[in-house]
């Protein structure tokens, strides 16, 4: 993550802590029993499971983009129980 990036998760994240904040009852709690109270996930949490989803639906054809050219499959035996085996990646964010 680039700092500007952090700066501004920083930034959300603390909007979202002042909104916990507000909600009767959970004011003194800290941060991360008020979203778990609430059922609330941190930004890095929904981020990944974001990049998750997104990436199953590249690899099952649910989206109109060709795997090959973003993630290399395993052909590893030990592996074989599991019909999509990621290799690698073929770029970084």
């Amino acid at each position: 993550m680039v700092p500007h990036q952090a700066v501004d998760v920083r930034c959300l994240e603390q909007v979202q802590g002042a909104a916990t904040e507000i909600v009767p009852g959970l004011k003194g709690l800290e941060s991360g029993d008020r979203l778990k109270r609430l059922g609330l996930t941190t930004l890095e949490t929904r981020r990944k499971r974001r990049d998750l989803i997104e990436m199953y639906k590249i690899l099952s054809g649910k989206e109109n983009v060709a795997s090959n050219n973003i993630f290399e499959l395993s052909d590893n035996v030990s592996l074989a129980a599991f019909r999509n085996k990621l290799k690698t990646f073929l770029f970084t964010v």
